[in-house]
């Protein structure tokens, strides 16, 4: 069992490997733009998705049932964000597997340095909040009110299923750091 379990990883980091090799600072630079980015930008502007969700949770413990094991799993959210990492998921193996649909066409070669220029606008329009005047950007937009119309009753109650739900939806929120990592994995 160890064994197969221990053949299957190698293989794994094998098939990685073949995805990685001669593109380690571009993964290491968006690893980096996430991390800073989930620390400034994400915390941010889905925090309060987060934290409401987790007043949700409390409030319906009753209180001679609160205990320490009881307040971490009601503030894991495992739920939502498997729903998150879901969206994302798809998108970006649709955004890559697009791209390598049509990358690998004659006439589409120029698309993956196109899509690098598009990720960095978009991270560029992020850390320089006045390019998003200049756009004419406020990001109240028909696309997000239609998935805050869609969200808003999953809030009520946003355990299991209705969770993961509210994570899918969720992950379709205008954002600019999401376009950014998509448009680089179209790359």
């Amino acid at each position: 069992m160890i064994e197969q379990l221990d053949s299957l990883l190698h293989a794994g980091i094998g098939i990685c490997r073949v995805g990685i090799d001669g593109r380690e600072s571009l993964i290491g630079g968006l690893f980096l733009t996430g991390l800073i980015g989930s620390l400034t930008h994400c915390a941010g502007m889905c925090g309060p998705f987060v934290l409401s969700q987790v007043a949700a949770r409390m409030e319906a413990i009753p209180l001679e049932c609160m205990s320490e094991m009881r307040r971490l799993a009601g503030a894991a959210l495992l739920t939502y964000h498997l729903g998150r990492a879901t969206t994302y998921g798809v998108l970006g193996a649709a955004a890559a597997t697009l791209a390598g649909i049509l990358g690998g066409a004659a006439p589409f070669r120029w698309l993956a340095a196109a899509l690098l220029i598009v990720a960095a606008g978009f991270l560029l329009s992020m850390a320089l909040p006045g390019i998003k005047a200049l756009a004419g950007g406020d990001g109240e937009t028909w696309w997000s009110k239609g998935i805050g119309r869609m969200a808003r009753p999953l809030f009520a109650r946003p355990n299991g299923w209705r969770g993961w739900l509210l994570g899918v939806a969720l992950g379709f929120i205008p954002c600019g750091l999401l376009y950014a990592a998509l448009a680089a994995a179209a790359a």
